[in-house]
């Protein structure tokens, strides 16, 4: 049993990776619409996880061209800029999860 557990938990996408809870902002026609997602950093992707822990966005950590942080109202914003001009919208509950983001970004 404990064989089978560590080779589906290294099955997972984001096995290895540190998890932070944040809300992804998706620009829409008429209004902008906020998602729960969970963000997965590892030192080879970076992933954003719905709900139900499908991956719904994967980058390689190499294509991150550069990370902003503090826009919006409240500065809870977060911005990744992918080559091939893909960018990730996303707000994060506190200003220590922002912190921490960081922190895992620039152990990379």
């Amino acid at each position: 049993m404990k064989k089978l557990y560590i080779q589906t938990s290294k099955r997972l996408p984001s096995f290895g990776c540190k998890l932070f809870q944040v809300k992804e902002l998706l620009h829409g026609k008429t209004a902008n619409r906020r998602s729960n997602r969970l963000l997965a950093i590892g030192l080879e992707r970076i992933i954003l996880l719905d709900k139900q822990l499908q991956t719904t966005r994967v980058q390689p950590t190499r294509n991150l061209q550069q990370w902003r942080s503090g826009g919006g109202k409240s500065h809870d914003r977060l911005v990744f800029e992918f080559t091939k001009g893909a960018n990730w919208t996303l707000v994060v509950a506190s200003s220590s999860v922002l912190r921490a983001i960081g922190t895992v970004l620039w152990q990379i």
